[in-house]
């Protein structure tokens, strides 16, 4: 490999044994008089192929802790996600990793307001995102707020080639728009793409959609909570232990029906139905006992608090 110019101590222009440019990382590679040519190659830790000009300050002006901080980061997606992932990842994250931690040190805070989207919708990235999260507030000894977790996953997402799309996200994208033609037509209104209520539609649509596909949607709802029950232990787990705090001792008990907690976890948001205190539900002799009622008010306060201090 020949060592064309250097950019800094350990970041240098070079060219492959092919005549191909790119940018060489490897400790002390940029001492050297240039140009010059380097034949231990086991100096270079990393190659940086078809880096366009406006990116070349960034390997000079960043700090390399950053850098060495957006490589890992890089290789962990790649390992972790299934598409292709360009390499101008490493660029942007470099970028945005020097602002994030800079509107850290002067309290800026900027909210990510799509982050149960992201984390939804692209579940493999929003769990790199959160890895990545962790790994910056312990590398740097800081603690970046949450949504970070939600913004690297958006810059991921942003960098997969786009030619990865499965043919069963070019479905579900198809049959949605079916559904909603479908709808304007025999309604006969005109469905607005751009309201935020046909965008919640879509996504219970989407929701629906994955959920049939992964076999795990029938006419049992009992076969339903079982399933998110194994898939999210620690939300009833949340639960179990909150009622213990009280003093209570948990029933756990099936139930059927179209309760808001059937509905949601239907949708994709696992969520375990808590006792009221009522009984005789539906029927003339209904009722509900005010020392239980204030008993699961209290309930419910305890899961917040316990669920916003455990993240």
């Amino acid at each position: 490999m020949k060592i064309i110019k250097k950019i800094n101590n350990n970041f240098a222009l070079a060219q492959d044994a092919q005549g191909r440019n790119l940018v060489a990382y490897g400790k002390g590679i940029g001492f050297p008089e240039m140009p010059y040519e380097l034949n231990d190659l086991s100096k270079i830790d990393r190659t940086f192929y078809d880096v366009q000009a406006e990116h070349l300050p960034m390997f000079k002006e960043a700090d390399e802790n950053v850098i060495a901080i957006a490589m890992d980061i890089v290789d962990y997606a790649r390992m972790h996600i299934s598409r292709d992932i360009a390499d101008y990842l490493y660029y942007v994250l470099v970028d945005h990793i020097n602002f994030a931690i800079r509107r850290y040190r002067n309290n800026v805070y900027v909210p990510m307001k799509l982050s149960s989207e992201i984390k939804f919708n692209h579940a493999q990235e929003y769990a790199v995102g959160e890895w990545a999260w962790k790994y910056i507030n312990r590398k740097f000894g800081i603690s970046l707020p949450k949504d970070e977790r939600s913004i690297i996953a958006m810059h991921i997402v942003e960098s997969e080639e786009s030619s990865q799309i499965s043919s069963r996200e070019i479905s579900t994208d198809s049959l949605v728009d079916s559904c909603l033609s479908i709808i304007g037509r025999d309604l006969g209104i005109r469905i607005d793409k751009e309201d935020f209520n046909v965008y919640r539609f879509e996504t219970h649509l989407k929701y629906l959609m994955q959920r049939i596909d992964d076999k795990l949607i029938d006419s049992d709802n009992v076969h339903m909570f079982e399933v998110m029950m194994k898939k999210y232990p620690e939300v009833s787990g949340i639960a179990v232990q909150c009622i213990r705090e009280l003093g209570l001792e948990p029933v756990n008990e099936s139930i059927r029906g179209g309760t808001d907690g059937a509905m949601l976890s239907f949708m994709g948001l696992p969520c375990p139905n808590l006792g009221t205190g009522g009984g005789n539900y539906h029927g003339r002799y209904e009722y509900c006992v005010l020392q239980e009622l204030e008993l699961a008010v209290q309930l419910i306060v305890k899961i917040a608090e316990k669920t916003a201090l455990e993240g």
